[in-house]
């Protein structure tokens, strides 16, 4: 099932069964695209038995390189209003599910985090996961404030941030009622960690193999990531075991490497 806006954003089902109650939504980043940015994330969950009980579907909205102009015609809006058009999907769109499970890439986690405090939804939200996230916001993102809104916001010290980061504080302090996990990416140099994971109790940190964008676009099912998805979703199956293994040898590399990046 495809659908397609006035804006080409493109919104589309990898698996809608029409009479599951639970489904996974993907929501991509920054410049990215509901059908690319996970590659075949989607179709190696749609494929897994474990998950036959979850639709899948990928949340897409306006995010390009091009500079926004005012008083033109059109121009990719803010993380504010793109929160809004999610908890609009969320309560239109998606409306028939009881359990969501929100998996979101890079800016779309900014996106997620916005729409959970002001949605009015957060009941029906069972599971969250950011995948190389700048909950923290991004150094970098302020040499394009002034094309993009989209960059703006992301500027670390920037009042989307700032605001972000204080609600979210005052509306859930250390404690989520969700299952939670901030993912980093092992060689991601975009966001780094102390932006992508700090933010959040250590208790919900994840790490996984790739680069900032390779985190989510994995080339089996074996792969940590899916891995990842597949125990949040399924505690307790097979994949835990095999994710345990991965991820311990991942963070015996994250906490010989750290105290080298310190010195």
């Amino acid at each position: 099932m495809v659908s397609m806006s006035a804006s080409d954003t493109i919104q589309f089902a990898v698996r809608d069964s029409g009479k599951n109650e639970q489904a996974v939504v993907l929501v991509h980043g920054f410049h990215g695209d509901s059908h690319l940015t996970f590659g075949m994330l989607p179709a190696f969950l749609a494929g897994t038995p474990e998950c036959y009980s979850w639709d899948i579907h990928c949340f897409g909205y306006p995010s390009g390189l091009a500079p926004d102009i005012s008083g033109v015609w059109s121009a990719d809006p803010d993380l504010t209003m793109l929160s809004l058009f999610l908890t609009t999907g969320i309560k239109v769109r998606y409306a028939r599910y009881k359990r969501i499970a929100l998996i979101a890439h890079s800016m779309g986690g900014l996106i997620v985090q916005r729409a959970l405090l002001d949605g009015g939804f957060d009941s029906k939200i069972s599971h969250v996961l950011l995948f190389g996230t700048p909950s923290d916001g991004l150094r970098k993102a302020g040499l394009g404030r002034i094309f993009k809104r989209q960059a703006r916001d992301m500027t670390a010290g920037g009042d989307f941030i700032r605001n972000l980061r204080g609600d979210w504080k005052k509306r859930f302090g250390s404690t989520v009622p969700f299952a939670f996990r901030a993912v980093a990416g092992l060689r991601d140099e975009f966001v780094p960690r102390n932006s992508s994971l700090d933010p959040f109790p250590q208790e919900f940190w994840a790490t996984v193999a790739g680069n900032h964008l390779e985190m989510v676009k994995p080339q089996t099912a074996e792969n940590d990531t899916a891995l990842l998805l597949l125990q949040a979703l399924m505690p307790g199956s097979e994949a835990g075991a095999k994710l345990e293994s991965q991820t311990s040898a991942y963070q015996k590399t994250i906490d010989e490497f750290l105290p080298q990046r310190a010195t």
